[in-house]
């Protein structure tokens, strides 16, 4: 008997090949039809199997001639009235649904099937825009018609797979092998230089009408005058990125500069019915140095992309604008992703996921501590972490027993109701003396230079890991520089003492606002870094008496 059940143990857990043919093969490859878009040919010959263990039944399949293109359809039975739940997981998944795939694949036959990138001047363009026309995906964004003749074959298909497939950052290491046939099948060779594709308002999800400029090398005449800074006249262009929005002439740009092995990210920016251009240096990212940079846009949201790929090593990052003003601008590294299309292996960073995938492997997904991967500006040694470990340890370095804030009023007494001496920005630093008892909630006593008193801890989480704010989701405090001679005080009062005053040209952190008086600190070293320097010189001085930027980079291009 013992051995009987071991045999029938053993029997389920054999691949399904060796079974015959059952109903779970036959569903399986209905599947690969009716979801992924393969042809009934193509699913016949797909190597399957079956595993039973417990209530949950998991069919998994590949191309024959791509085993590490490995789909998954699971069943599980998970309650006594026999409710189940159902997954079903791609190696192309890219966080857009599996249907885009299927379509996807139904578009590239029947493309394939009537040649419309082989007879793209005789015809194919046109057979192509009707064909896009159907597409389901098309009411959420789709290249102008009467632009069309500006694009490529090879743009044409690169659209197609982010229409699709989302943007590269999120491709997988297979969606990029895919892609790399689908090209090569097609003889395309070329890489995306310089275009224009206008995206307009339609469908279901209507959209301000928008145009796109992608160039690399050279900048087109209506850009080259926001590009134009005095501080750039020693860099050379490398590549760059416009959008403009509908017909306000509002506009957002990125481009990228190298000098040697240096790079450094540009961001140009146009307001509303306002036809003067503003020019931001953004960063000169470690992770940039010495790197070919290829800019473009996420088709669907005004984000930028970073292209850093090298033959099989597919790398990109995308960034986002943010903190935008007359004089500030900022650069979030939202997402970063490497897939290498040789071996099938890469990995993606976001939000709070790093994701590792392994040829023919579900994708392996690690829980981390929050935001990694900090800004462009972020003054960094070392290169993007590449690994869940290095992750861990990306954290920007603070002083000991320093935490950072953000919006967070100072409050003399523990009570919200008490003298306010200052809502401090994101990325101040304060030092945490104590934990005092409060209704409801208890107050932490903090130091910030000459400054005592309490923030409330359901406003300031001064004991999350390792305290605050972890560094890098702070926005870059704002710095300043005086416009002119000006007293720094120890107070906003009229009978405040003067500490010292304060020469042309200082530069400084802003910390708080309180009336028309800054709270500062100004670092030893006469530079503000990433951090302010809590061993500085603390006071406070008149709003009118200082210009404001977002880095002390921007500041220089400000003078």
């Amino acid at each position: 008997m013992k051995n009987a059940i071991i045999l029938l143990l053993c029997l389920l857990l054999l691949p399904i090949a060796a079974l015959g043919e059952g109903d779970a093969a036959a569903d399986f490859r209905q599947l690969l039809v009716s979801s992924f878009g393969y042809t009934e040919e193509e699913a016949a010959d797909f190597q399957i199997e079956l595993t039973i263990e417990g209530n949950k039944s998991t069919v998994r399949g590949w191309p024959k001639a791509r085993p590490e293109w490995v789909y998954t359809d699971e069943e599980e039975i998970i309650s006594d009235s026999g409710m189940k739940s159902y997954r079903e997981l791609s190696p192309f998944e890219s966080g857009l649904g599996i249907g885009r795939e299927g379509s996807l694949r139904r578009f590239l036959r029947e493309e394939r099937e009537q040649g419309w990138f082989k007879n793209w001047e005789q015809g194919g363009r046109e057979a192509f825009w009707a064909r896009m026309e159907k597409t389901d995906y098309i009411q959420y964004h789709f290249l102008s018609k009467e632009h069309l003749h500006q694009i490529t074959p090879g743009q044409a298909l690169d659209f197609l797979f982010q229409l699709m497939m989302n943007h590269p950052v999120r491709w997988t290491p297979a969606l990029w092998q895919w892609y790399e046939e689908e090209r090569a099948a097609r003889g395309i060779s070329e890489t995306s230089n310089a275009y224009t594709a206008l995206y307009l308002e339609d469908g279901v999800y209507a959209r301000t009408p928008y145009a796109l400029h992608l160039f690399r090398e050279e900048i087109p005449m209506e850009f080259q005058a926001a590009f134009s800074h005095p501080q750039l006249e020693d860099w050379q262009f490398l590549s760059g990125a416009v959008y403009e929005f509908g017909k306000s002439g509002s506009a957002t740009g990125l481009g990228a500069f190298g000098k040697g092995e240096e790079r450094l990210l540009v961001m140009i920016r146009r307001n509303n019915n306002d036809p003067a251009w503003r020019t931001y240096p953004v960063g000169m990212p470690h992770h940039l140095q010495g790197k070919d940079i290829l800019i473009s846009c996420a088709h669907d949201a005004s984000l930028f992309i970073v292209d850093l790929s090298q033959g099989t090593m597919k790398e990109h990052l995308l960034l986002s604008p943010e903190s935008v003003s007359d004089t500030i601008a900022y650069l979030r590294i939202e997402e970063y992703s490497q897939s290498n299309t040789e071996t099938g292996e890469g990995f993606r960073i976001y939000e709070n996921q790093f994701v590792t995938y392994q040829p023919g492997q579900e994708p392996i997904y690690q829980t981390l501590p929050g935001w990694v991967l900090g800004f462009a500006s972020d003054e960094r040694d070392a290169p993007l972490p590449t690994t869940f470990e290095e992750c861990l340890a990306y954290d920007l370095p603070l002083p000991e027993g320093y935490r950072a804030v953000g919006g967070v009023h100072l409050r003399e007494k523990t009570s919200s109701h008490s003298r306010d001496l200052g809502e401090f920005y994101t990325g101040a630093l304060v030092k945490m003396t104590g934990t005092l008892s409060g209704d409801p909630y208890p107050w932490y006593q903090v130091e910030i230079g000459f400054l005592k008193g309490y923030m409330a801890s359901n406003y300031a989480d001064l004991t999350h890991r390792p305290g605050g704010l972890r560094p890098q989701d702070c926005t870059p405090l704002k710095v300043a520089q005086t416009t002119k001679k000006t007293p720094l005080r120890w107070g906003t009062g009229l009978l405040d003492r003067k500490k010292r005053d304060v020469q042309p040209g200082e530069r400084m952190h802003l910390l708080a606002m309180l009336g028309n008086y800054y709270y500062v600190s100004i670092p030893r070293s006469g530079q503000p870094g990433r951090f302010m320097d809590t061993e500085g010189e603390y006071g406070y001085i008149h709003k009118n008496d200082v210009k404001i930027a977002g880095t002390a980079l921007q500041l220089d291009w400000a003078q």
